[in-house]
């Protein structure tokens, strides 16, 4: 092997793929039965566990800024995914359902608020803030940083937007307390 990847969580199995889709031949040791790490699950007496997160988002978006989902189009895997369309929410106010998106949250603080004005004003100033904290995180993908020379033709797609905002003035925002 050209490599040895020890573990094979996410993070490993992503890195082995990556290095073996450049053409290195790669060896991963896991300790485990299972390999997966935290993204596995097992059963029991008819009951599925997972012993970690369940829920990825932006898997199924062809030009993600998902870090999976940029790993899986580079080794060119598909994935089976499942779209969720409701959340349960388990928030001081109660346990509730709640549709997918942040304008129908409106909504759920409607009928779980004790003062929702007031609710949906702090939910409407957290998105503006966190506004410029969207945008960066896709400006850049992850996957188009590289440390070697390749990193010219993988991010310089990506160079106009991620420029634009670094260098916008809401950015700043980014590193000041809340």
């Amino acid at each position: 092997a050209d490599v040895v990847v020890v573990g094979s969580g996410v993070g490993g199995l992503c890195a082995a793929a990556m290095l073996a889709r450049y053409g290195l031949k790669v060896t991963v040791c896991e300790s485990h039965e299972y390999p997966g790490g935290a993204m596995h699950a097992f059963r029991r007496k008819g009951y599925t566990f997972d012993v970690g997160p369940s829920l990825f988002s932006g898997t199924n978006a062809k030009g993600s800024a998902s870090p999976l989902r940029q790993v899986l189009q580079f080794i060119k895997e598909e994935v089976p995914c499942i779209e969720y369309d409701t959340w349960q929410c388990f928030l001081p106010e109660g346990v509730f359902m709640a549709q997918v998106g942040a304008d129908q949250f409106l909504d759920v603080i409607d009928g779980a608020s004790k003062d929702p004005n007031k609710a949906k004003k702090e939910w409407r100033a957290l998105q503006e803030r966190m506004a410029p904290l969207a945008k960066a995180s896709v400006a850049m993908p992850p996957a188009a940083l590289r440390s070697d020379l390749g990193v010219v033709a993988t991010a310089s797609r990506f160079a106009g937007e991620a420029a634009g905002t670094l260098f916008n003035p809401d950015s700043l925002k980014l590193i000041r307390p809340f």
